[in-house]
């Protein structure tokens, strides 16, 4: 499950830690959300500011009921329906989905034909931009459509691949957030953005891999303003 880290409340306490998800069907303020292990949960709203559509990824507190709430939605792709004063937004479902899995659908037979071992990496930066499984799912699906004689076999390695790596259905979260630069000292503004990429960077690339190491790089950055 991916883990998000902990927020205050009004009252200044830690809040609820959150996880990230898809919402993948929804009906007024309630939703249904995906979580990174594949679990999908029920979830209301939080607050009445969001407007959430069904394909966005939000971060999502668990409740005592084993359900969830939603406290914000992450930045969209693309919103292609709004609907009634009810938001019942079933027709905005997945299209961001739908368009990296038009953009993308060649990769695993691509990923597994290259001539050069492809790395964990370029998994990590594509499952930023569609679900991997989805992909692979539909990618077979084409390539059995085509008939007899067409060894569809790519597909099942890229899905292997991407289980074992945990990014199936979503890019790793990232472990260095803007509080922790901000926890260095770090002032709020455009830097910070800035030094998260990078230190984001290094972490789809594999060569960080923990909280620490994140933080070690972090400071080696921050350390020309200083």
């Amino acid at each position: 499950m991916s883990r998000g880290g902990r927020r205050k409340d009004s009252s200044g306490a830690d809040a609820p830690p959150t996880v990230l998800g898809l919402v993948t069907a929804a009906w007024r303020r309630h939703y249904a959300v995906r979580l990174a292990d594949g679990r999908t949960i029920k979830c209301l709203l939080r607050g009445r500011g969001l407007g959430i559509a069904c394909g966005d990824r939000v971060s999502v507190a668990s409740t005592a009921d084993g359900e969830g709430a939603i406290h914000a939605i992450l930045p969209r792709g693309t919103l292609l329906f709004r609907s009634d004063a009810h938001r019942e937004k079933l027709l905005a479902a997945n299209v961001t989905q739908v368009l990296g899995i038009v953009a993308h659908h060649l990769k695993p037979g691509m990923f597994r034909q290259s001539p050069t071992p492809v790395s964990d990496g370029a998994f990590r930066r594509l499952a930023q931009k569609v679900d991997l499984e989805l992909l692979a799912r539909v990618a077979k699906s084409d390539c059995l459509g085509r008939g007899p004689g067409f060894d569809c076999s790519a597909m099942d390695w890229f899905l292997e691949r991407a289980r074992e790596l945990g990014v199936q259905h979503a890019p790793p979260e990232p472990l260095v957030k803007g509080r922790h630069l901000l926890a260095l000292g770090l002032t709020p503004g455009p830097r910070v953005g800035e030094v998260l990429k990078a230190i984001y960077e290094k972490q789809l690339d594999g060569s960080i891999t923990t909280l620490e190491q994140g933080l070690e790089l972090a400071g080696v950055l921050l350390r020309p303003l200083r």
